[in-house]
């Protein structure tokens, strides 16, 4: 279920144009400069990975996807089982719409 989330977000971001990244959940964002201030200023408290994708996008700016090797769960459990996964997508993809229409489009 988790990759199907981490297609279905990266599609939803392809679609309303803040494309480019192939797996938004990582958690794995590195920004300098003026993007890291602008990140600061507002940082979302839930769905952050793909909120702060969304905002730079939005505000214009440029966004690059460098590979790292990420290695699957050593021990322990999910926190996420059953149908919880859907329904966090559905809040998550909610989120973005509500993210996109929210930030004032920038272009820089």
């Amino acid at each position: 279920m988790f990759r199907v989330g981490i297609r279905w977000f990266a599609a939803v971001l392809r679609l309303i144009g803040a494309g480019g990244v192939t797996d938004p959940t990582s958690g794995f964002l590195a920004a300098r400069g003026r993007a890291a201030a602008f990140l600061a200023d507002s940082y979302a408290s839930d769905y952050l990975q793909v909120d702060a994708v969304v905002r730079l996008a939005r505000r214009g700016f440029r966004i690059v996807e460098v590979p790292v090797v990420m290695h699957e769960r050593g021990g322990g459990i999910s926190s996420i089982g059953g149908l919880a996964p859907v329904g966090y997508m559905m809040r998550v993809t909610t989120a973005i719409a509500v993210r996109w229409l929210d930030t004032v489009r920038v272009r820089q």
